[in-house]
């Protein structure tokens, strides 16, 4: 996955539409989500520049991590995927998803005999979006 990551980093994809992601679909889910950290952190400057205040930058830094020039993809996806697991499991706790398995690697977190798996898609939240359209109402629209 990193090593897709790392690619996808490097080529220019279109902001896609708000709606549900299918994760049936690693390669395009990926694309999917570092087109929408792109335009997340595009409007995110955008806002700042209008000096709107958006709680929880960290969650943007993290974001860059992933999308910003510099260091060479594979080196700079690694560090950004180390940042958002440890941003997890500061905010779940105990409830984190994930946890290290065999050799270093992530495994689910669940118990024997619980059967959650990974959903077959994400869709936005009505809530966040409610807060998204009152921010942009609050500053006339963007």
């Amino acid at each position: 996955m990193e090593k897709r990551t790392a690619e996808l980093v490097t080529c220019g994809l279109r902001c896609p539409a708000i709606g549900a992601v299918e994760l049936t679909d690693e390669s395009s889910a990926l694309a999917t989500s570092i087109a929408s950290l792109r335009c997340a952190i595009r409007l995110h400057d955008e806002l700042r520049s209008r000096g709107a205040t958006i709680p929880n930058a960290g969650a943007f830094e993290i974001g860059r991590a992933f999308t910003a020039g510099g260091r060479a993809p594979r080196g700079r996806i690694a560090h950004a995927f180390e940042l958002l697991l440890r941003e997890h499991r500061s905010v779940k706790g105990d409830e984190a998803w994930v946890r290290a398995g065999a050799r270093s690697e992530l495994e689910l977190a669940r118990d024997a005999g619980d059967t959650w798996t990974v959903p077959s898609s994400v869709r936005p939240h009505a809530y966040r979006m409610s807060a998204f359209g009152q921010i942009a109402a609050d500053l006339g629209g963007l």
